[in-house]
């Protein structure tokens, strides 16, 4: 005799409710499309991508298997998994769902097991208007109401919460108000009541705003939820609702508005406390929503592997700074390049022209260019506008290449520009380098007996500039040498005269 259709309709229920964490711990991507409202169809597709994940064999755990295994043979055995679809969710008792306009405590229609969160719906902002037909199953949960349009509505938003939160049955509870990039702003409101409720969401609407609802303990903190140690998962939902993050409005003082009786142990605003593991700010600001000023704070409050964090602090904020400054001194050439009156154009030198259309032919070798003048002639900007963004090398009296050429790209670096060379057996010294062939492999930098400070460069066909003075050592080299004083491996420029064109009239008028 086949299965009455209650216990089928049942038995589907109980499915998804073991379903739907498990998608939620594992990350299955679109589980919020999984309710008990759900087709067969929907629930058995995210069914077999949970089998991907949660398999012992794919990494996941035993008992979690098991459990989605046997919950699903119940369906089985109650009717045919491939119907047509599940029945509508019956409408919740009134007398069960107590909100703000209940009476009550909150009810459960359906068994909700201990040990944390258990079901939350995470509907898109934007388009969820139907507040009646969802519910929110759990220990603890984090509600976000978008379309604050008056933040007048912050006093008056506290004034009601704070009066329901008796009959919503909270435990601990934590608010903030955010402004998002689009300049409106929002509130977290961050909840832990005393027992697992099953709420419609209406239940916790406030000032007509529908809350979007999320896991009080998800992975905004890039931490998963396990089901063990469900109140070290739940505060980081508290942390994340108390953090100064970017767009956190402030108060008249300057400090960030925060409303609640739970907080960090540092927090004297709060009557009880918590303690904040340091990954949870550290993951904030990874995900850019700190201000380093603010991450460094948190972290010392925190008083959790504070050295090792700050030097990683500091390592991020000088590459910043050399970003922003290389952003800037671009910003500067660029303007002085655009007025005659502060940069003046070069000659065109037969030279250059005859060596830059060398470096375009495919060759085994390609030559170097020397380019020989007093120090006021330019020869150095000359030398740095023959190609785009060349790597500046400052060789003085070096008798090495120094440890900037650990920077150069070859996909970033137009050339390499050799700077005042005071002595040419420099460039004897590295032939090897200065003329790499076709076939040769990458060149070692810095080799020390360790070697735990070598690097490796491959610069075959790399446009090698060079910029001397006429009192350079050894300048015979190139005509004696017997590399160097070859034609075909090196071109020379000596500048008798300015590199830079005359001052047109109209600039100098």
């Amino acid at each position: 005799m086949p299965p009455k259709q209650p216990l089928k309709k049942e038995c589907f229920r109980l499915f998804v409710g073991v379903l739907k964490p498990l998608l939620l711990k594992y990350q299955v991507r679109d589980c919020h499309l999984v309710t008990r409202d759900s087709s067969q169809e929907l629930v058995l597709k995210f069914y077999k991508k949970l089998l991907l994940k949660v398999h012992p064999d794919k990494g996941g755990e035993e008992a979690d298997f098991k459990r989605l295994q046997a919950a699903k043979e119940s369906f089985e055995k109650a009717g045919d998994a491939r119907g047509s679809g599940a029945g509508r969710r019956p409408t919740a008792n009134p007398t069960r769902a107590a909100g703000p306009g209940g009476s009550g405590r909150p009810g459960s229609a359906h068994p909700v097991p201990e040990g944390g969160l258990i079901e939350a719906q995470n509907l898109c902002h934007f388009c969820d208007e139907d507040s009646g037909s969802f519910r929110v199953q759990a220990r603890a949960v984090l509600l976000t109401y978008n379309g604050v349009g008056d933040l007048g509505v912050w006093e008056s938003f506290k004034t009601i919460v704070g009066a329901s939160l008796k009959q919503w049955c909270v435990k601990y509870y934590g608010a903030t108000l955010e402004q998002c990039r689009n300049g409106r702003h929002h509130i977290h409101l961050m909840l832990q009541f005393h027992s697992p409720i099953d709420q419609p969401r209406a239940t916790f609407e406030v000032l007509g705003l529908k809350p979007n609802v999320r896991p009080g303990g998800g992975d905004y903190l890039d931490e998963k939820w396990t089901g063990q140690n469900a109140q070290t998962h739940i505060n980081r939902g508290f942390f994340y609702t108390y953090a100064n993050k970017k767009g956190t409005v402030l108060d008249e003082d300057g400090k960030p508005i925060y409303w609640g009786n739970y907080g960090p142990d540092w927090c004297d605003s709060t009557k009880y406390k918590f303690q904040v593991n340091a990954r949870w700010p550290e993951n904030l600001w990874k995900r850019h929503k700190l201000e380093h000023e603010q991450w460094e704070e948190y972290l010392e409050l925190c008083r959790d592997g504070v050295q090792a964090r700050q030097n990683n602090l500091r390592r991020v904020r000088e590459a910043e700074e050399k970003r922003e400054n290389a952003a800037e001194r671009e910003e500067v050439v660029k303007r002085f390049r655009a007025d005659p009156a502060m940069v003046r154009p070069f000659k065109t030198f037969p030279v250059i022209e005859t060596w830059r259309t060398l470096m375009l032919d495919e060759r085994m070798r390609y030559p170097i260019l020397v380019i020989i003048a007093e120090t006021t002639k330019g020869k150095s900007q000359l030398a740095k506008s023959i190609f785009p963004m060349p790597l500046t090398l400052d060789i003085g009296d070096l008798t090495f290449f120094p440890d900037l050429m650990r920077t150069f790209r070859r996909k970033k670096h137009g050339a390499i520009v050799l700077d005042d060379v005071r002595n040419l057996k420099f460039l004897t010294d590295h032939q090897h380098i200065l003329q790499s062939k076709y076939d040769d492999d990458e060149i070692p930098f810095a080799s020390t007996q360790g070697g735990t400070c070598e690097y490796t460069k491959y610069l075959y066909r790399v446009p090698f500039i060079v910029t001397a003075n006429p009192s350079t050592e050894n300048l015979d080299y190139l005509h004696s040498h017997p590399w160097l004083g070859k034609p075909e491996n090196r071109h020379v420029l000596e500048l008798t005269e300015d590199a830079f064109e005359a001052l047109p009239t109209s600039a100098l008028a």
